[in-house]
């Protein structure tokens, strides 16, 4: 695709527009959502701190100190790991939602931010397809060895049907799926896989979403895979990409998520997901690229029925629905604390 029609649609985001601009100025972000919900203050000084923070964020684009970061050793990482930080506080902050709708006054910020990423040799696996050659897995263990919050031992845990089958609900006959309010199944963490990178274990430590993670200090191996030739793997590349399959293979989730749904983007349901049960019998895995996760962020898909949103799904994951993965071997270990991973150097294991 060329960079035009990526940038295009990045600009439609309205979380992302707003993580672009944390890479220039983090604080700047925070300020002027802090600035949206402040009511202690008269209007003509909130206006001030505004243009003051306005002009704050255009001198830090200037001095580009946020592109030295972004194009230096392990930039891409910092373009993930700066763009996480919004990601994971955007749909539970009403000020940063109310923010993301209201940046026309920075919209050549943004574009500017928009284009240096988007062209960088580093973010060009943002759009490419499944690495069926060098995937790796995030094998969680709980702090007793014995005891495994992840699949265990290595091995994925490829659609355990007592949580993946849809629940009808007793009486009105409507499916959805059990425990959370993002667009994935909540054994995702069990299934799905990365490509793997040179200069970090995986993607899938990349925190876009809090509720992903252990809470507790933990350990995890990283095991890396290949995948099976002729391996049936559906590309999900934008938001319509997400909402086409929906639409095809949809469950309704509007008792489960409609009302957090509704809170976050005033759309009234019905609202579906992917039903993957269906899906599984022509497709092996669901891969969703980098570059559709920066085009999808804030935004809802009208379906003929409803809606549809991609929330919550790690950029470039592949979520597995049958068994297609060959290896296992461990290439890694981080230790966790709850927040964050660190390498464990080599020859611990």
């Amino acid at each position: 695709m060329h960079n035009d029609n990526r940038l295009a649609e990045v600009l439609e985001s309205p979380l992302y527009k707003l993580a672009l601009l944390a890479l220039v100025d983090l604080f700047s972000v925070h300020k002027l959502a802090f600035l949206i919900g402040q009511q202690g203050i008269g209007q003509s000084e909130r206006n001030q701190q505004w243009t003051n923070t306005i002009v704050s964020l255009r001198n830090k684009l200037q001095q580009m100190d946020w592109l030295r970061r972004c194009t230096s050793e392990g930039g891409h990482l910092y373009i993930l790991q700066s763009m996480a930080k919004i990601s994971r506080q955007y749909y539970f902050d009403e000020d940063l939602i109310i923010l993301s709708k209201q940046l026309d006054e920075l919209s050549d910020v943004v574009a500017t931010v928009a284009s240096a990423i988007i062209a960088l040799p580093t973010t060009e696996y943002w759009w490419q397809p499944v690495d069926c050659a060098r995937q790796v897995f995030v094998d969680w263990q709980s702090p007793e060895p014995e005891n495994y919050s992840g699949s265990g031992g290595g091995a994925i845990q490829m659609m355990p049907s007592s949580k993946v089958e849809p629940i009808l609900e007793e009486g009105r006959g409507q499916a959805y799926l059990p425990g959370s309010w993002w667009s994935v199944p909540d054994w995702a963490t069990t299934s799905w896989t990365v490509r793997q990178l040179a200069d970090f274990p995986s993607l899938a430590l990349v925190k876009f979403a809090d509720t992903l993670f252990p809470l507790e200090n933990t350990q995890a191996a990283i095991r890396l895979y290949s995948v099976k030739p002729g391996a049936r793997v559906l590309e999900i590349c934008s938001l319509d990409d997400w909402g086409q399959m929906v639409e095809h293979w949809p469950t309704d989730v509007s008792d489960s998520h409609g009302a957090m749904w509704k809170r976050w983007f005033d759309v009234d349901g019905p609202w579906f997901v992917p039903n993957w049960n269906s899906i599984r019998e022509s497709y092996d895995g669901v891969h969703v690229t980098v570059g559709a996760i920066v085009r999808s962020g804030g935004l809802v898909r009208p379906l003929r029925r409803g809606h549809t949103c991609l929330i919550g799904w790690v950029p470039d994951a592949t979520l597995w629905l049958t068994d297609q993965l060959i290896g296992g071997e461990a290439v890694a270990v981080i230790d966790w604390d709850g927040h964050e991973a660190r390498e464990v150097p080599e020859g611990v294991l």
